[in-house]
């Protein structure tokens, strides 16, 4: 769990619904916790990463570290990575997925049918 100076920490500096506990405690019934710069819930088996630091500029190594360290803590079955990139040792788990985080395309000017 986060202390108070962790929470106001991370109050001061989110940029991103993830970084706003009490949004993810409600979807994810999950636990923050603060490894470096990076936000982090967990639940059991499930492990929630926030990849986005809250105040650093993003830096791959650091963010590999800080969730080596998280997965090592909980001994997690299940990660969830939510980041701006992808270490290359991650692209070879059995069950990648990813999206188009925030991406919305849309035409304004086409004419709509219907």
């Amino acid at each position: 769990m986060i202390s108070k100076a962790e929470r106001e920490y991370v109050e001061e500096y989110a940029y991103l619904p993830e970084h706003i506990p009490h949004y993810v405690i409600a979807i994810s019934q999950a636990e923050p916790f603060l490894f470096g710069d990076f936000l982090t819930y967990a639940k059991k088996d499930r492990l929630i990463f926030v990849g986005y630091p809250l105040k650093e500029t993003f830096e791959e190594k650091r963010m590999r570290s800080a969730l080596e360290e998280a997965i090592k803590r909980f001994k997690t079955e299940s990660v969830s990575l939510i980041a701006p990139s992808i270490p290359p040792s991650i692209n070879d788990c059995i069950y990648p997925s990813s999206d188009h985080y925030y991406r919305w395309t849309f035409h304004p000017f086409q004419s709509l049918k219907n």
